[in-house]
């Protein structure tokens, strides 16, 4: 049993934690490896005792839900036989739409990830694997899982069905979703923990394959690489105020702000957008971001908001640093902590919306922690700021008395 790492295996773990993270690089990332990637794929459907899939290669993650709808679409079965290889066969294309994502995870992870996982397991002690776990997988997966993948596969089901067609769950044997693990298991295997032939096989099929999407149906693969770039703020949040913040080689393009997926009229030709536009947003954080694009001014002149109604919310907060000019009030049991007043506006449209047929309403409030303001959607039936608020948090005003905070 490893009690400890050596100081030569601490450094390690940061040597395999940015060989993997420089594998996604945010200016030109890496192209996918086809032979690879063809051959990988082609093993994880029979280790899922599967007959191999012909693999279509597309330019973007939507392309990949579009390819598998156009082949159920078109029935092309009978003009795609004479050019397929030899084991893909008839009955094959005739269950094409049948998934077997789910079998060829639960394959690749019950033969291989079952077994390392074993390995790692009955070897190093828990305080070591967290330590690891810490430094390895947390930092690959915040960076490439997380900041990245995660709102990518947010974004594509939402072009999918604004597009009526079938959405088809993605593939999770991809670099996104498993980079975090081939990497934390790699330093295992460098430090001789193990060794896997079935790991290196899909460790290869993820450092050298580099696909970024996939979907595995049967008797078809389709998958693509990484975008032409990835934009990012200084969170590693997707990000860019003046155009995509990732475009692939198709020309499909994403639009974020600070890591919330946004419409594109709302980034690239802002200057037209109308009250129409903003009234359509149903998601909190969208209708927060369009608030920070627009700009405060901008946005309720959109919308001809009136205030209704001002009051004043006060919280408590633990002091640390520079407390401006906050007032410092002492608790009941002698601590110290800051009274914090921050303004709350019920704001309403001036004459009935047309589209919603009746007064629009906003509770504005800004959020302390983040700086962020945000506007609310609550019922018209309110006259008073601070009821509308807390009815945000199915509260009445009387309920709705925000605690200490840190």
């Amino acid at each position: 049993m490893k009690e400890s790492l050596t100081e030569k295996e601490k450094e390690l773990t940061k040597i395999v934690r940015d060989e993997w993270l420089n594998l996604f690089k945010d200016k030109s990332p890496a192209t996918m490896n086809k032979k690879v990637v063809r051959d990988g794929i082609e093993w994880m459907y029979g280790l899922a005792g599967l007959e191999k899939p012909l693999v279509i290669f597309v330019d973007s993650p939507f392309a990949c839900q579009l390819a598998p709808n156009l082949v159920k679409k078109l029935d092309i079965k009978n003009i795609v036989m004479a050019s397929v290889r030899d084991s893909v066969e008839a009955s094959v294309w005739a269950s094409v739409w049948d998934s077997v994502e789910a079998s060829i995870r639960d394959s690749v992870r019950d033969s291989v990830e079952a077994s390392v996982m074993a390995s790692v397991r009955d070897s190093v002690r828990d305080s070591v694997r967290d330590s690891v776990w810490a430094s390895v997988y947390a930092s690959v997966h915040d960076s490439v899982h997380a900041s990245v993948k995660d709102s990518v596969h947010a974004s594509v089901k939402d072009s999918v069905h604004a597009s009526e067609i079938e959405y088809i769950n993605p593939a999770w044997c991809t670099f996104g979703y498993d980079a975090d693990w081939g990497a934390f298991y790699e330093y295992w295997e460098k430090i001789g923990i193990f060794k896997h032939k079935e790991f290196r096989k899909y460790k290869k099929y993820l450092k050298e394959g580099r696909v970024f999407y996939a979907v595995f149906l049967k008797g078809l693969a389709v998958v693509c690489g990484n975008p032409l770039y990835i934009k990012r703020d200084t969170d590693k949040r997707l990000h860019n105020p003046v155009g995509p913040a990732l475009e692939w080689n198709d020309g499909w393009k994403l639009y974020y702000w600070h890591g919330v997926s946004v419409p594109k009229k709302f980034i690239v030709g802002k200057e037209n957008v109308t009250k129409e536009d903003i009234l359509k947003i149903r998601n909190a954080e969208v209708r927060r971001s369009v608030y920070e694009i627009l700009g405060g001014d901008r946005f309720a002149e959109l919308l001809d908001l009136e205030v209704i109604n001002i009051a004043t919310l006060e919280s408590k907060t633990v002091p640390s640093g520079n407390h401006h000019e906050l007032r410092m009030i002492t608790r009941d049991n002698g601590d110290p902590f800051i009274s914090q007043k921050q303004e709350v506006m019920l704001l309403r449209s001036r004459e009935p919306d047309e589209i919603a047929g009746d007064y629009i309403s906003f509770v504005r409030v800004v959020c302390h922690s983040t700086g962020h303001v945000h506007h609310l959607g609550v019922p018209n039936t309110f006259t008073d700021a601070l009821s509308a608020l807390a009815w945000t948090f199915s509260m009445s005003k009387e309920e709705y008395k925000p605690g200490i905070e840190t």
